[in-house]
This record gives structure tokens, C-alpha cells and sequence, in this order.
């Protein structure tokens, strides 16, 4: 049986996905929220300069979901905003609303013929009576291919567009006009071989052209664009480079062709995106967007005309979005879960429902975060982080909790160290913990802290010969002078590989650690230990065939060797992030896929001493568990989080009972 479990410190009510402004002191912002039927309505919002107004907007008569996705305002009293609809009976369809400077009213769209499915994603206007817009239809075979539609001031008319040959799938994300004869529009597109790849089209005042993108080998695409003329546009997006990681991706066109423009990534990132750009004139450009590790990072680029450099972010408190990432039961019926809510998250579960817990933030701190916990009974857990300050480095979190109460612990920080963070953390007492990491030096090296009871100490870590960047991610320990660390490890040649370490009571020492053959990319996440000499640890890998696959390895007391893991029927990423055993043959493994329309699911896996099997557990749309902890073969908590219908990301547990 498995219950599913979500609290969250506060309920979201909209989500806000675009965004244009006239000056510093008029913007408009438009989106999606839920009204008290439940149902998805349209959301608009105004900056005055001073205050965040919310504008009355129109929904279809009979619609039970509408949102709209790209606005465009030529002045205080003229803008445009388009996106989808749905009734009960009928099938999703274009919508475009104007506002004209007291009121938004529904503008008529058209939709192709014999679309079962048909959406608007961007708009540009360079007049009241000029906007293009732009999106994807389905047709009944389902595949998708492009949409373009203008606005001539008192109607909406479908402009062909074409579709690369063989795709089967194509959208446009982004378009930004110069005039009424200059339009160029920017997405993506699956090829016959399934590579998604970058797509950019033209408008020339009479009919859409494709542009030829730069190539790359695997995963590519362009997310939004902006022209200050029709021979300078910028647009960016995201691909994977040659270790199978996601990372930032901008373009320039000069009037003939495309080139890529080398970005930044956050050094603390395994996955960056950006999403939106904005240039005000060749040299000027700034772009949005988010990286990843174990939770959401927010990222903006500048471009000064030679080169893009990170700006940096904080993260201000009070954001919608909650994150549960690390879980630890003392028994069926006392669990706690951490994470973030951009400051500390604790809950606990009581064998019935789960509440928050108050949780205390370094003063000063604009980001803190819990990535894992450890509990040995229900009234003693140590939980670690990271936390960020304005005018700091990231320094290390540690918290415990008594049973009544959250309190910080102070922890060391290497000499010199930046982003320096605690991913992992397991205790054998209340008096005897060990937590894992990494810092920076330049490159990412791995750290390892103690705690005797009283205060933290630090252990020193070694580090593969040759590496440029290691971590440790998980961390098991069955007594205090046992423990077992494993992450990863990058060498000069750009190859990611295993990595695990072990501690014997006085120093740690690498351990040989196999990679799947053929693999470029080969990570371990996290571990559990039941004695000195049976470990099982979990991740991922890049196979062949260039698909992240999930990874299991065992310890056996004197090597280690690879598990065959299952993966879902037709997923294109899979991934385990966390392990709990009870014994050496009893296991349960979880983490998340992605199956082949893009959209993300949990992943449950289970060991029995002899195979790994998928195991059958619910599916909310977006979502993902970082975190388990059984305390018995037959009894299981994770934690993770899903995106809600408003878009925005929430907590998720999920209970396992035999």
C-alpha cells in the first residue's frame, strides 16, 4: 500500500510566466492561478513602481482551464497576452487577451484545422495593430509542429509555418519583431532519431523560413529570443554537453547565420537553464533562467558584447516553491523530512499526518536549506544543509532536534572554501554523527565533518589523483569508527566517474569503484550500509546510447561491483537517489524517470537480495523523491516534492506498507 502525503507551509494560489515592461514604473505580468472551484483561470498582474496589482481578466464561457503564457505591451494602455484554453467537451485552443489600459478583453483566435490540441506560447508586438504570436498544434496522429498567427488590429489570421523535414515534433517557444516585416521565432524539434534539437524561423513580411542552427550531438533547444534589428538577435536555451549535463546555451544571428556564444554555469549546478533574454542593444543583453543541484537555483547571465558572465541572485525569503529532499524514520509511526522553502523546512510524521516543524536560519541568511536528516530516535535527528548570506561564501548547516525544538549547530567551514556544503549525514548515536560534502578551492573537493556530541570537527577527505572536481553525496555508517561515503568524481579528460571512500575510525581511504562499460558519466548518489561489509549504493549513469539510466553498486566487505538495475518501459532519463536496506537482502531504492513526452514521475525500485523490480507507485505530474528511509523491510517513508497544477513545486511523501 502507498499513501501519498503533502503539507506545505503555504498553499500557492497563481504562477506568474511572463512578463513585459514599458519603463521601470509599468510592467505587466501574466499567467495562470486556481479559482475556488478549482478550476484554472487566466492571471494578469501590473507594477506601478511601488506596488503588484492584480487586473480582473476574462476567462472563455465553459472553460475549465485557461492560462496565458507570453504578453507584449507597446504602452501603459496596449498590450497583448496569449495562451490556452480547454472546456470540458472540447479541446485545448489558442486565446489571446488585450488590454487597453482599464479593461482585458478576449480577442478571437483562430486554430489549424483538425488540431486536437493547439497553444500560444510567445508574442511580440511592435504596434497596436501588429503582434505575432507563436506555439505548437497536434494534430490527430499527435505530432506537433509549429504556429504562428497575426494580429493586423482587428483580427487573428494563421501564418504557415514550416517544420523540418522528418521531425516528429516541433515548437516554438520565443519570437521577438523588429517590424512588421522582421519576426524571428525560436524552439525546438525531435528529429527521426529522437535527438531534440534547436529550431529558429523567420519571418520575412511574407512567409516563414527556417534558419540553420549550430548542431549538437545530444540534447538541444532555444527558449526564447530577442532582436534589436533584423540582423542581431540573441536567443537562448539549454543542451547537453559532452558529459551528458544540461548547461546554458545562448545564440547570435548577424543577418546570415547562427552562432553559439559560450555561457557560464553555476559552479554549484548539475543542470542550468535559461529560459528568457532581453537585449537593448548588440552589447547589451541580459538572460534568466535556473540551475539545479538538489534543488531549484535561480541564474541570470549579462552579455557586455564580448562575452556572458553569471550575475549574481539571492534567493529572497517567501517563495511559493518547497522542497522536501532528505527523510529518516526512528519507526513506522515517527519520520522527519527536510528540505527548503528558500529557508529551512521540517516536518514530521506521526504515523497519521505530517506538520511542520519550526525550524531556526542563520541571521542574515538569504537562502538556507536541510538536504538530509538522520534520526536515531523520535526525539534526536541531525539534520545538514548549506546557507547563504549576502556577504559570504555558502558556509555549512547542521541542526538537531531534541523533540521539542530545532537548534543550530555550529559548524566548521574549510580555510579559503567556497560553496561549502553538507549533503548527507548519518549518526549511530546522539553522540556520534558523520555528514558529507563538498567545498571549493577553485575545483570541488570533497569534505567530511564529524560530531562527538559536543561540536563538529573536520575530517580530512582525499581525492582521486587527477580530479578536477569531486563530492560526496551520501553517507552511511553502521558504527562510529565504520562509515561509507559515495558521490562522484570528474577527471581532466571530462569523464565522471564513481567515487566512494571509507572511513575506519581514523582516516578515510578511496575505494575502487567499477563504472558500467562505455559509460562517460557515472554517479552515486546515495548509500546505505547494514554492516562493515554490505553496502548498496544508487545513481545514474550515461549508457551508450547516450540515456541516463539508473546505477546500483554492492559492497561485499572487499570490492565493489555493479548491480543490474531496471529502468521504466520507454524512459528517456531514469535516476535513483537514495537507499535504505534493513538488511542485505532487503532494499528499497528511490528516485525519478522522465518518459519520452517530457514529463517526470517517481521511480521506486526494490532489492531482494538476488534482483532489483520497479516497484508500482503513485504518479503526480513533475514529480520526483530524493529521499527514503525504511524502518522495517516492510515499511517505507520518501520525501520529494511535485508540481501542482499552479506549476509551482511542492512537498511530496510517499508511505510504503507491505
Amino acid at each position: 500500500m502507498v499513501d501519498r502525503e503533502d503539507p506545505n507551509p503555504t498553499a500557492p494560489k497563481g504562477i506568474l510566466i511572463a512578463l513585459s515592461c514599458t519603463s521601470a514604473s509599468a510592467c505587466i505580468a501574466v499567467g495562470a492561478s486556481s479559482n475556488r472551484f478549482g478550476d484554472r483561470v487566466t492571471l494578469a498582474e501590473a507594477w506601478n513602481g511601488s506596488t503588484w496589482v492584480t487586473q480582473p481578466t476574462p476567462n472563455p464561457p465553459g472553460a475549465i482551464s485557461s492560462g496565458l503564457r507570453g504578453v507584449s505591451c507597446t504602452s501603459t494602455i496596449a498590450c497583448v497576452a496569449v495562451g490556452e484554453t480547454q472546456s470540458n467537451s472540447g479541446p485545448r485552443v489558442t486565446l489571446a487577451e488585450a488590454w487597453n489600459g482599464s479593461t482585458w478583453v478576449t480577442q478571437p483566435t483562430p486554430n489549424p484545422s483538425g488540431a486536437t490540441s493547439s497553444s500560444l506560447l510567445g508574442v511580440s508586438c511592435t504596434s497596436t495593430t501588429a503582434c505575432t504570436a507563436v506555439g505548437e498544434s497536434r494534430t490527430y496522429s499527435t505530432t506537433r509542429v509549429t504556429l504562428a498567427e497575426a494580429w493586423d488590429g482587428s483580427v487573428w489570421t494563421i501564418q504557415p509555418t514550416p517544420n523540418p523535414p522528418g521531425a516528429t515534433s516541433t515548437v516554438l517557444s520565443g519570437v521577438s519583431c523588429t517590424s512588421t516585416m522582421a519576426c524571428t521565432a525560436v524552439g525546438r524539434y525531435t528529429n527521426s532519431s529522437g535527438r531534440k534539437a534547436t529550431l529558429a524561423e523567420a519571418w520575412d513580411g511574407t512567409t516563414w523560413g527556417i534558419q540553420a542552427t549550430p548542431s549538437f550531438p545530444r540534447f538541444s533547444f532555444m527558449n526564447g529570443v530577442s532582436c534589436t534589428s533584423a540582423t542581431a538577435c540573441t536567443a537562448v536555451g539549454l543542451r547537453a554537453n559532452s558529459t551528458g549535463l544540461l548547461v546554458t546555451l545562448a545564440g547570435a544571428w548577424n543577418g546570415s547565420t547562427w552562432a553559439v556564444q559560450p555561457t557560464p554555469n553555476p559552479s554549484e549546478a548539475i543542470l542550468s537553464f535559461l529560459s528568457g533574454v532581453s537585449c537593448t542593444s548588440g552589447s547589451d543583453c541580459a538572460a534568466v533562467g535556473w540551475g539545479e543541484n538538489s534543488e531549484a537555483l535561480t541564474l541570470a547571465e549579462a552579455w557586455n558584447g564580448s562575452a556572458w558572465a553569471i550575475r549574481h541572485t539571492p534567493s529572497p525569503p517567501g517563495a511559493t516553491a518547497s522542497f522536501l529532499s532528505g527523510v529518516s524514520c526512528a519507526s513506522a509511526i515517527a519520520c522527519t523530512a527536510v528540505g527548503n522553502t528558500q529557508v529551512t523546512l521540517a516536518e514530521a510524521w506521526n504515523g497519521r499526518t505530517w506538520a511542520i516543524q519550526p525550524t531556526p536560519n542563520p541571521p542574515g541568511a538569504t537562502l538556507s536549506s536541510l538536504y538530509n536528516v538522520a534520526c536515531t530516535t523520535a526525539i534526536a535527528c541531525t539534520a545538514v544543509g548549506f546557507n547563504i548570506n549576502v556577504s559570504g561564501p555558502w558556509t555549512t548547516l547542521a541542526e538537531a532536534w531534541d523533540g521539542s525544538a530545532w537548534a543550530i549547530e555550529p559548524t566548521p567551514n574549510p580555510p579559503g572554501g567556497t560553496f561549502n556544503v553538507l549533503s548527507d549525514v548519518s549518526c549511530t548515536s546522539v553522540t556520534a554523527c558523520t555528514a558529507v560534502g563538498r567545498y571549493s578551492l577553485g575545483t570541488m573537493v570533497t569534505l567530511a565533518e564529524a560530531w562527538d556530541g559536543q561540536t563538529w570537527t573536520i575530517q580530512p577527505t582525499p581525492n582521486p589523483p587527477g580530479a578536477t572536481n569531486s563530492v560526496l553525496s551520501g553517507v552511511s555508517c553502521t558504527t562510529g569508527t565504520a562509515c561509507t561515503g559515495v558521490g562522484a568524481s570528474e577527471n581532466d579528460s571530462g569523464t565522471t566517474v564513481t567515487l566512494a571512500e571509507l572511513w575506519d575510525g581514523t582516516l578515510w581511504t578511496i575505494q575502487p569503484t567499477p563504472n558500467p562499460p562505455g559509460a562517460t558519466y557515472s554517479v552515486l548518489g546515495g548509500v546505505s550500509c547494514t554492516s562493515a561489509v554490505a553496502c548498496i549504493a544508487v545513481g545514474r549513469y550515461l549508457d551508450i546510447s547516450y540515456t541516463e539510466v539508473t546505477l546500483a553498486e554492492v559492497w561485499n566487505g572487499s570490492t565493489w561491483a555493479v548491480q543490474p538495475t531496471p529502468n521504466p518501459a520507454g524512459a528517456v532519463f531514469s535516476s535513483l537517489s537514495d537507499v535504505s536496506c534493513t538488511s542485505a537482502t532487503a532494499c528499497t531504492a528511490v528516485g525519478e524517470y522522465v518518459d519520452s513526452s517530457g514529463g517526470a514521475h517517481t521511480l521506486a525500485e526494490a532489492w531482494n537480495g538476488s534482483s532489483w523490480a520497479i516497484q508500482l507507485i503513485p504518479r503526480p505530474p513533475g514529480s520526483s523523491l530524493s529521499g527514503v528511509s525504511c524502518p522495517s523491510a516492510t515499511a517505507c517513508m520518501s520525501a520529494g516534492y511535485f508540481v501542482s497544477s499552479w506549476g509551482t513545486d511542492v512537498t511530496l511523501a510517499e508511505r510504503y506498507a507491505a
